[in-house]
């Protein structure tokens, strides 16, 4: 495995997680779901954050690193979402598709930095825990590419650790210490600085819509999507920061 870090190492990446977790006696499928950190729980606060910020029933989303489906599963209680999940690891696909309980879900595996979608017709493409393991320039090119799938007016949010936040300083503090003891085989942790981004957006032709602190408890949810969680998450905080983006109308 190369540790770069780069899009090319990351099928490497990911699978030498799941098989250390499983080396460690952890069952297959629960190192698939340990490998993208946090179960689906964590999916509940991935939707009510995606439903405060307008994705509603009969849109489009397109789930960028979907990993094993902890947000699919949640998604998929809405009946009308149409929805898109891409990854790197075909098995944590499968596994998204088969606990999802949605025949109509689509599902794509990926090898580079593009979405396997026409132009212009997603409502959201969210990227959780995506830009967080790529370098700049490849992340970049990503949303570059989400821009293009979306409508006008359609919103990119994606998630970036932040060394302003707790989340963000405990991770550093883990990347210190592998530095510092020559530990190998974990993907690359990428941060991005709050003031690169409204930067980012003027390249990308879209509006910066909002940065949502880590540490800020996750808004309420709309009453529709409040009774389809598992339990309430007011007050639970993202971990990572979070940027939302919006396409420009026509």
């Amino acid at each position: 495995m190369s540790g770069t870090g780069t899009y090319s190492s990351f099928y490497e990446d990911y699978n030498a997680i799941i098989d250390r977790y499983v080396a460690l006696g952890m069952p297959r499928e629960r190192a698939l779901i340990a490998a993208v950190g946090g179960d689906d729980t964590f999916g509940d606060i991935e939707l009510t954050l995606l439903a405060t910020l307008g994705l509603r029933d009969g849109h489009y989303l397109i789930d960028v690193g979907c990993g094993s489906g902890r947000l699919t599963r949640r998604a998929a209680r809405m009946a009308g979402l149409r929805y898109l999940g891409t990854d790197v690891v075909q098995e944590m696909l499968d596994h998204a598709s088969r606990t999802c309980g949605r025949p109509d879900f689509r599902f794509q595996h990926v090898t580079g930095l593009s979405i396997p979608e026409a132009d212009g017709v997603a409502d959201f493409v969210s990227f959780f825990s995506v830009g967080t393991h790529l370098r700049h320039e490849e992340f970049f090119l990503y949303l570059s590419d989400a821009r293009r799938v979306l409508k006008p007016g359609g919103r990119i949010v994606f998630s970036f650790l932040d060394i302003e936040t707790t989340v963000g300083r405990e991770v550093f503090e883990i990347g210190l210490r592998q530095v510092r003891h020559n530990v190998s085989g974990w993907h690359l942790n990428q941060f991005i600085g709050r003031s690169e981004i409204p930067v980012w957006a003027r390249f990308l032709g879209m509006r910066k819509v909002c940065m949502i602190d880590g540490d800020a408890p996750v808004l309420t949810a709309p009453p529709e999507i409040a009774a389809m969680l598992s339990k309430p998450v007011a007050g639970a905080a993202f971990g990572q920061s979070v940027c939302v983006l919006e396409k420009k109308p026509l």
